[in-house]
């Protein structure tokens, strides 16, 4: 976080992390999810925090994804904060329907798929969901056909951020050398001003 960042006080602070189901208790990984937030839909009010790791999962991801944006339109109506992680491609849409909610993403190099621990704000992250099972050596045949179920749509809006990553951080590094340029010019002009100051003195 940078020097200048702000939090606001939360009054209350609701969180789901991890898996709830339980065989003593007869949960599944989704009724576990749907009595957490049963919780905190009941106790969400102005002034709170929720936290919820990959919202609705463990069921039919169509109808997971409807019931999680009916959940986090709740939260919204209600005053909460949210901070949620989803695969779902129908939540990243969320942010151009609803101007009460923002993507976001962790940037990952798009050439290793290594993490760059750097949130980056306005944009959906990919899952690389192709691109991770090539790494681990999945057989290609697999994942050729698993291209082909996924359709042309899907594979177009990733690659569409996948280019528009390659973009910001081909800027992000234009940004940086223009900045070393620019210290370097302003070390040279603080030199040339020294320089001309020693000048004058010698000549007066």
């Amino acid at each position: 976080a940078s020097p200048d960042s702000e939090i606001p006080f939360f009054k209350n602070i609701l969180s789901d992390i991890g898996d709830d189901q339980s065989i003593s208790l007869s949960l599944s990984t989704y009724s576990g999810q749907i009595n957490s937030i049963k919780r905190m839909v009941d106790e969400c009010m102005e002034g709170t925090l929720i936290l919820i790791d990959e919202i609705i999962s463990g069921t039919n991801p169509h109808y997971g994804a409807a019931l999680a944006r009916g959940v986090l339109e709740e939260f919204a109506s209600r005053g909460g904060k949210c901070l949620v992680t989803t695969h779902y491609p129908e939540l990243k849409k969320l942010a151009s329907e609803d101007s009460r909610f923002i993507n976001a993403s962790v940037v990952f190099d798009p050439d290793t798929l290594r993490p760059m621990y750097r949130l980056r704000a306005g944009i959906p992250g990919m899952s690389f969901t192709f691109e991770i099972a090539e790494m681990l050596n999945l057989p290609g045949k697999i994942i050729s056909r698993a291209k082909n179920i996924a359709g042309s749509d899907e594979l177009s809006m990733e690659a569409m951020i996948d280019k528009i990553q390659r973009y910001e951080t081909e800027l992000m590094e234009e940004k940086a050398r223009i900045a070393e340029i620019k210290k370097r010019l302003d070390e040279e002009i603080s030199e040339n001003a020294d320089l001309q100051q020693k000048l004058k003195m010698k000549i007066k």
